[in-house]
């Protein structure tokens, strides 16, 4: 696997001399040597101090599908009064900053920026908390002599809203939960962990009710009008016709002889 490195004195060279480019095999940043025309099939990772200087420019052959921590090793962040170097950003077009995984495979030309949080005062443990994209939340110390659990630590640090997600906790990177009662005795890295919303079921309608067949067999005998009933008031009207229909023969026969 090509490995192309280019320290910053080495791309003054390249302005210098045009058809050049710093290239090695596998070498360190010190000790690159410098070969004709740029290497095609590469991507390049530049990366920079937080003053847009250019600390070294490293390439991997494409088809490497190298990540990116392989990118970085060896690669060195300047040093910043009362900071510790927490990772490498590319940053957006609003300035802000989007941290990379060092396991993300590096999939075209990048440039990358150092990322810093406050350095641990003497006498203190921190814990740092990130979002699950790895951004920092907040740091928070403690004196090493007052031990004091992660519980309190975590005390007033909120981890940012997820749509369709609940907040279960802090983890490690590698996924292992952190109990809020345990003793922080270093300093930590942490991370929120989610897991999907619950939903809540619909009210059923009445429509939905369900029952049972011996109920529904109920309601429709309720819902029939009785036998009995039902005769007398055929009976009834037929009886009525019969006497109506009588009275009026015997009217039409008296006028008649009359």
């Amino acid at each position: 696997m090509k490995k192309t490195i280019a320290s910053a004195a080495a791309i003054a060279a390249l302005v210098a001399v045009p058809t050049a480019t710093a290239v090695a095999d596998d070498a360190p940043a010190q000790g690159v040597t410098v070969q004709a025309e740029t290497q095609e099939g590469e991507w390049h990772v530049s990366f920079y101090d937080n003053d847009n200087n250019l600390i070294q420019t490293v390439g991997f052959d494409k088809a490497s599908e190298a990540s990116f921590d392989t990118y970085a090793m060896g690669v060195e962040a300047p040093a910043v009064d009362g900071k510790v170097f927490a990772g490498w950003a590319t940053i957006a077009s609003d300035g802000s900053y989007h941290p990379v995984d060092p396991a993300s495979v590096v999939t075209g030309n990048w440039a990358v920026y150092p990322m810093y949080k406050d350095a641990p005062e003497e006498g203190e443990w921190v814990v740092s908390f990130y979002d699950n994209s790895n951004t920092l939340i907040q740091a928070v110390g403690y004196k090493k002599a007052d031990k004091q659990t992660f519980g309190v630590y975590a005390l007033g640090v909120e981890a940012p809203a997820v749509d369709g997600k609940v907040f279960t906790g802090w983890a490690t990177k590698d996924g292992q939960p952190v109990d809020p009662t345990s003793v922080v005795d270093g300093n930590w890295d942490v991370y929120a962990t989610y897991k999907d919303a619950p939903t809540e079921p619909e009210e059923p309608g009445k429509d939905d009710e369900t029952t049972t067949p011996a109920e529904d067999e109920q309601k429709a005998d309720a819902n029939k009008p009785a036998l009995g009933e039902t005769g007398s008031a055929v009976l009834g009207v037929s009886v009525f016709a019969l006497l109506l229909a009588a009275g009026s023969a015997v009217i039409f026969v008296m006028r008649k002889r009359a």
